[in-house]
This record gives C-alpha cells, sequence and structure tokens, in this order.
C-alpha cells in the first residue's frame, strides 16, 4: 500500500481525500507523450485514475528538510495566483529506500489540446480566450508568465478553466505568447478569421485593463507579424488577430462592447509619413535624427544646418520630448519638418502616464511637467507615431533591433553584437537607431566587427551596420553640443556631425521652471 503523508492543498478546507489520492497511485504509470492526454517534463512520472491525477516530481532531489520548504513555497504561491484548482493537494510518497519524492494530486480535468477537433472547436475558442484573460492577469499581478501551451490548461466538468503546470516563469513581455499564438493560427484548422478577430479582442480588453498599457498590443502584433504562416487560411487569420489588437491600440474597451474613442481625428498637425519604401529610393543623402529631447535651440541648429546642406529628407527616431523644457515646440517643428518620425520610449511615458518602464526619476519629472504644457493635438499625433519603421534592408527603431517591444533595448559595447547577429539573421543590412546619444556605427563585414566614429563612415564593404546619429537634446559623448548624421545611399556613407547652439538660453529655461540639477549639468558636459 502507497504510504504518503499529505502537506496541504490550495484551499486548504478542500484537500483531496487519502482514499482518492490511494486509488490514483494504484493505477499505473502513464506514459507520456507530446500530444497525447498526458503531457510533461523529463523526470516527471503521472498516474491517473477516472478522478484524480498524480503527478511523481522525481526531478525535485532536496533533502528531507529542504522537500517541505520546497513545498510550502510552492504552495503559497499557488494560492496566490489562484489559477491552479482549488482542490489541487501536495504530498510527500514515501519510498522503499526509507526517503520520500514530492508529488501532488490534483481532479482529473479537461486539458484543453484534447478539445481540437472540429465539433468542439466553438467550446475551445471560449476557452482559449479565458485563458488570454488568465495570461494577462497574472502577468500584471505577479510579472509571471504561465506556459502557454494548450496542455497546460483544463476544464472541470462545470467548466471551469484551471492552470496544470506546476511551473510559472518568469514574464518575458509576451514574446513566449506570441509564439504560442503563432503555433495556434498554424495548427487549428478550424478557426476562421473571425473567430481570430475574436481572440484578438479579448487579449486587447485583457491588456487594457489589467496591464493598462496598448503599447503591448503593438508589442504582440508586430511579433506575429515576424512570424512565418502560410499563404491562405494561416495568414488570414494571423492578419485578422493583428489587425483587432491594433484597432483597440487606441480605444479602451469598455466592460460590454468598446468606446468609441478617434482623437486623432482633431489632430491639425500632418499625419506621420507612412511611405518608407520612398525614404531612401531616390538615392538623395538622409538626415538621421535622434533624441531631441525637448531642446528647442539644439533642434533648430540641426535643422537650419540641414536646410544649408540642401538635405530634405529625413529619419527622426524618437524621444522627442523628455529632459527639456520645449517639449511643444519641438513636437510642431518635427511635425511641419515633413520627415518620417517614429516613437521612443520619452515619448510613450508622455502619452502613456502608467508606463514608468525604463524612465529615471529625472525623467519621470520631466514627463509630468511636460504633460502640462503639450497639447492634446500633440499628444495624439504622437500617439499615431509608428514604433519602428521597415522596408528592404534597412529599419529603423528607437531601441535595438533585437528588442521585441522596440525603444527599451541599447545598443553599446555589451550589445552590438547580439544585434548584429540579428540584423543577419533578418536580412537587415542598416540599423538606424537612437537611445544610447552615443553617436557611431558599428559594423559587421569582411575585417570582423569593428566600431567607427569616425566623422565619414564608409560602408561600401559592410555586411551589417548599427548606425547611431548620436543625440540632438542630449548629447552622451562628452562633448556638448547638437550630434546628427547624414546617410548617403549613393555612396553608401554616414557622415557623423555636430553643431553648436545656443546652450545658455536653454539652461535658463530649465532653472526657470526647476528643472533637476543633474540635467542641466549634463547639457554642460555633453554626457
Amino acid at each position: 500500500m502507497p504510504q504518503f503523508e499529505i502537506i496541504d492543498a490550495v484551499d486548504p478546507s478542500r484537500p483531496l481525500s487519502h482514499a482518492l489520492i490511494d486509488d490514483a497511485l494504484r493505477c499505473g504509470e502513464v506514459a507520456l507523450s507530446h500530444g497525447d492526454t498526458f503531457t510533461g517534463r523529463p523526470g516527471t512520472r503521472i498516474h491517473a485514475s477516472d478522478r484524480v491525477v498524480v503527478k511523481l516530481r522525481s526531478e525535485l532531489t532536496f533533502d528531507e528538510k529542504d522537500r517541505y520548504r520546497w513545498v510550502q513555497r510552492t504552495l503559497e504561491r499557488e494560492c496566490e495566483l489562484g489559477v491552479h484548482h482549488p482542490a489541487k493537494t501536495w504530498f510527500l510518497l514515501r519510498t522503499e529506500d526509507g526517503g520520500s519524492v514530492i508529488a501532488n494530486a490534483t481532479p482529473r480535468l479537461r486539458p484543453l489540446h484534447q478539445m481540437t477537433t472540429e465539433a468542439l472547436w466553438p467550446q475551445l475558442l471560449a476557452y482559449v480566450r479565458q485563458m488570454l484573460t488568465l495570461y494577462v492577469r497574472i502577468a500584471a499581478d505577479s510579472d509571471l508568465r504561465l506556459d502557454e501551451g494548450l496542455s497546460n490548461f483544463g476544464v472541470d466538468a462545470d467548466g471551469r478553466l484551471f492552470y496544470l503546470d506546476d511551473e510559472v516563469y518568469r514574464w518575458d513581455g509576451f514574446t513566449s505568447l506570441a509564439q504560442a499564438l503563432g503555433v495556434l493560427f498554424r495548427q487549428q484548422e478550424w478557426m476562421s478569421a473571425e473567430d481570430a478577430a475574436a481572440l484578438g479582442d479579448a487579449l486587447a480588453r485583457a491588456v487594457w485593463q489589467c496591464l493598462d498599457d496598448p503599447h503591448y498590443l503593438r508589442v504582440i502584433g508586430e511579433q506575429l507579424r515576424g512570424l512565418f504562416f502560410a499563404p491562405g487560411a494561416q495568414q488570414a487569420r494571423m492578419k485578422a488577430f493583428v489587425d483587432r489588437l491594433f484597432a483597440q491600440f487606441r480605444t479602451r474597451p469598455a466592460a460590454e462592447g468598446a468606446v468609441t474613442v478617434t482623437p486623432a481625428a482633431r489632430c491639425s498637425l500632418p499625419a506621420p509619413r507612412e511611405d518608407a519604401d520612398a525614404l531612401f529610393a531616390s538615392g538623395r543623402p538622409v538626415a538621421i535624427l535622434a533624441d531631441v529631447h525637448a531642446n528647442l535651440p539644439a533642434l533648430q541648429a540641426v535643422l537650419a544646418a540641414l536646410a544649408e546642406d540642401g538635405v530634405t529628407d529625413g529619419i527622426v527616431l524618437g524621444d522627442l520630448v523628455g529632459y527639456g523644457p520645449h517639449p511643444e515646440a519641438c513636437i510642431d517643428r518635427i511635425a511641419q519638418a515633413g520627415f518620417h518620425v517614429i516613437m521612443g520610449n520619452h515619448d510613450y511615458g508622455l502619452i502613456q502616464p502608467g508606463s514608468r518602464r525604463g524612465l529615471s526619476a529625472n525623467a519621470r519629472w520631466v514627463l509630468d511637467w511636460s504633460r502640462g504644457r503639450v497639447r492634446p493635438e500633440q499628444r495624439d499625433w504622437i500617439a499615431a507615431l509608428p514604433p519602428y519603421l521597415q522596408a528592404e534592408g534597412w529599419l529603423a527603431v528607437h531601441g535595438a533591433p533585437r528588442d521585441p517591444s522596440f525603444f527599451y533595448g541599447y545598443v553599446y559595447r555589451m550589445t552590438f553584437e547580439d544585434n548584429l547577429d540579428n540584423l543577419a539573421e533578418r536580412d537587415v543590412a542598416r540599423c538606424f537607431h537612437g537611445h544610447s546619444h552615443l553617436q557611431g556605427v558599428y559594423t559587421r563585414g569582411p575585417a570582423g566587427d569593428e566600431f567607427c566614429n569616425a566623422a565619414e563612415v564608409s560602408l561600401a564593404r559592410v555586411d551589417q551596420a548599427l548606425i547611431c546619429p548620436g543625440s540632438i537634446g542630449q548629447p552622451r559623448g562628452g562633448v556638448p553640443g547638437a550630434e546628427y548624421a547624414v546617410y548617403d545611399p549613393s555612396a553608401s556613407t554616414v557622415s557623423l556631425r555636430r553643431v553648436d547652439y545656443a546652450l545658455a538660453g536653454v539652461v535658463d529655461d530649465m532653472k526657470r521652471n526647476g528643472f533637476p540639477p543633474m540635467l542641466i549639468d549634463r547639457l554642460y558636459e555633453g554626457r
């Protein structure tokens, strides 16, 4: 007769009985196989009766005292998360050698991956919508990630959905979820485009309600766009899902439906340009600008230099605002310049006050100050900016090409190799980026990986290049001034430039408005 000691259940008032656990243990061990009823990690052994499933976690080799501690910590976490069946019961199974194995028992549930038939598809679709909501809630509340596979979720006889896996993982900003959705769109042949759109609605609602940060909708959508889908039904599902996410980016869903919000209609500023394919087609030099950071004299000096040189095309790599005292004037000036513009993390922080990621205390102070000065139509214009631009052979992003969130990752000496690898994997030759405020070009070619910050950088024999124009409004290379670059696609060169401007006037405006002294010092020091 199996000997075991029950420790506790997720709901201490509802543990499974000794008799039910004993009955399951007496059943033969179940073979684990991908796609079968029971799947699991190596080392996990399964016994199952008609009513109970027992997992023996033989891979957990702690001493006796640490076994108790591990189980108690796991139970505490499962109680806090509230995603497992309340009757899930943890116990120690005694072995013949006098030791014990950590184990748990759960009422037998129907795993979702066993419902992938045409007849059951409507039910499965409803459960996947619940699963997405549960997934986002856990990410928001605990910064943890549930395993996204359908085999890790099951339903009871009353149709209640529970998480089956014992493990939870560090949340990765929806990267794994996007991969799992890709699998779903490829494998579920009964899913229509309308079904996929309904899943998009469910996910958008959960993101708005739990995270209140709609940028994640674009993160998920853009990651899905980067996956392979066969032409026809698979691509139609992905497109319907992504289109619904992007439609909800500017619309907060209500409890029963969506509140129609179209603030962009009131914006009198020129709409952000969308013709990225044409940016380098003419062969004319293109201005590469980044990190203006609400420094109007610096921006004016750069625009004047470009006009003198006859450069009329340009791309702005984000962070128009933050750190500086002229947010409204800089937004207007960039909007009227006719350049391509993408969003940076400070721009997003301006329009999304709840987003604090990647922002120092000083940066948050400036954004809070700036919101009272930026006009509603300017906020709408920034909200319409894309997170990146891409066309054949090139990419423009505020942060780093390997960062799926677009504007939080950095390119610098510790990360440039990984980012060059990313460009090579994506068959992208040129990436224009900002965020680091450090002017220079990392290249990969026959001579290997190199860094160059000379006034003129040739890309003629370069396979991949990471091009940072520096910062207009707050350079960090140790030299004050306004930094920018000019890319000549015909000559395949990058010109790294710096101009002086009336720094004292900016400092006076910052002091008059009570800006943190550290931000003033950075302008003088150029770092």
